[in-house]
């Protein structure tokens, strides 16, 4: 790895003027979900539905759409 520090514009909140990025192992990981539960959909009879997930993709949503549109099967 190469790492290269941009100092042009640094964080004033801090001595060291560097910024965080705590948030950054998260950013995978949602589509990541998504794509599970539309896979998991898909294989019992929701492909057509899966275009209607958003986030975020609660236990409500994911049964609404279920009762909505039937079991699938």
């Amino acid at each position: 790895f190469r790492t290269a520090m941009d100092q042009s514009t640094p964080c004033l909140n801090n001595p060291l003027g560097v910024k965080g990025v705590g948030e950054l192992g998260t950013i995978g990981a949602t589509p990541c979900v998504v794509n599970a539960v539309a896979d998991a959909l898909a294989r019992n009879g929701h492909a057509q539905h899966t275009v209607q997930l958003q986030m975020p993709l609660t236990s409500a949503r994911l049964w609404t759409l279920l009762q909505v549109h039937g079991s699938g099967h």
